[in-house]
């Protein structure tokens, strides 16, 4: 009786799982299919609104001719992956792999996040220990901010003139996120006393600086005569 029992409850169990799973995939084919359409009026209700929010931020890959497949992660939670076909920067047919987590906490199945779908562009220095492309859309949303709001420039000795007509000056470079970095490119831009750019240059970090440490640096430009002023930025994201 108790075998019998169990193989009711363990079939009741599966049954549950293939309905989550086929309700999943039919979230994310029609909100792909709503995403994929030169209208691209898509139905909010199939997503979250932080989701909804991050998704209109920016942009996202485009892709067609989807299969699908679906696996339940716990009772709230389940994963769509799309295999489809989209474009290159060359206009070359390729394979792209788009995956969708979906959650029930809000009443009803909805898209809370995506991998390979909005797109982020790569960092232009490294996160230690760290694989940046692991994480997923709105994860590295977040970490980009949280990176931004949280490396600081600060000037220790004002750009002067030596030599050769170069400027020089020192700055230190505050870590007060929550990773480890190396590689960070500064871009140094001067101004002549007409507010004009007449150059700009890059000094590159090479040591790793923990979190909540700090380094300090010289940085120096040649050809800068009539340069009066210089601004300093951080270089987050790899040019496209």
């Amino acid at each position: 009786m108790k075998k019998f029992l169990f193989v009711i409850a363990a079939s009741v169990f599966l049954l549950g799982c293939s309905n989550v799973e086929n309700k999943s995939i039919a979230i994310v084919k029609e909100f792909l299919k709503d995403a994929n359409t030169p209208s691209r009026e898509i139905n909010k209700r199939l997503l979250t609104d932080a989701f909804w929010e991050d998704m209109n931020s920016g942009r996202f890959y485009t892709s067609d001719n989807w299969q699908f497949t679906s696996t339940v992660q716990n009772d709230s939670t389940v994963i769509v992956s799309a295999r489809g076909q989209t474009v290159n920067g060359f206009g070359r047919p390729i394979e792209i792999e788009q995956r969708f987590g979906l959650t029930n906490k809000y009443g009803k199945w909805q898209i809370f996040e995506s991998c390979n779908f909005i797109v982020c562009r790569d960092l232009d220095f490294r996160l230690v220990d760290t694989d940046w492309w692991f994480y997923w859309d709105r994860q590295k949303i977040r970490i980009l901010k949280h990176l931004q709001d949280n490396l600081k420039l600060e000037v220790v000795v004002p750009g002067y003139h030596v030599y050769n007509n170069g400027v020089k000056g020192r700055l230190r470079l505050v870590n007060n996120s929550d990773y480890d970095i190396t590689g960070i490119t500064i871009l140094i831009e001067h101004f002549d006393s007409a507010g004009r750019s007449i150059n700009t240059d890059h000094e590159i970090i090479s040591d790793y600086i923990r979190k909540g440490g700090y380094r300090e640096f010289d940085w120096y430009t040649s050809d800068c005569a009539k340069s009066c002023r210089q601004t300093f930025k951080i270089n987050f994201l790899q040019e496209e």
